[in-house]
């Protein structure tokens, strides 16, 4: 069934997540937009622990089972925070959100602030835009934080750490 890819497709051409996300046109050419979409949707509805050799290969399995058994309901919901958070994202006004040091984009700021925002106890609407970019500030300086940034930001640990510690210090959740 192809239309969980489809699925990822129409949210991949989300005009506010490309111009927030803002990649190159080789990358674009690669599918990195739609790629993108699917590792957030994989650590979304799947965790941020998993088994296999690496994250390709969880969000290749991820995928593949949600085409296997396409969930029409978890479809819109889906659809529906992911357009709520890129709504919030482009209040902040800032094209470098997914920046940290000198790269643009790195899947670390991606992976926090998608995640935390996913975060099914907080109110999207009620959050203040002003503090959550501050917050965002922040947590790019964060000590604790960037030990988990760099060559292995995308195993497990360094997954789920971030992702804790991104909740704590944007949204002020401690699990």
């Amino acid at each position: 069934d192809s239309r969980y890819s489809e699925f990822i497709a129409e949210l991949a051409q989300n005009d506010i997540f490309r111009e927030i996300v803002n990649i190159s046109v080789s990358n674009e050419e690669k599918m990195y937009y739609e790629e993108l979409v699917l590792r957030y949707l994989t650590l979304k509805n799947k965790g941020t622990r998993y088994s296999q050799a690496n994250i390709q290969d969880y969000m290749d399995d991820y995928l593949e089972s949600q085409c296997k058994e396409f969930d029409d309901t978890q479809i819109e919901t889906d659809k529906t925070l992911f357009v709520n958070i890129m709504k919030i994202l482009e209040k902040l006004k800032d094209e470098n959100i997914f920046k940290l040091g000198k790269r643009y984009f790195t899947t670390s700021m991606y992976d926090a602030i998608m995640l935390s925002l996913s975060e099914n106890t907080i109110d999207l609407e009620e959050l203040n835009i002003e503090q959550l970019g501050k917050k965002i500030a922040i947590l790019k300086e964060d000590d604790n934080f960037n030990k988990y940034v760099g060559s292995a930001s995308s195993n497990p640990t360094s997954i789920t750490n971030k992702v804790k510690i991104a909740r704590k210090v944007l949204l002020d959740i401690t699990e």
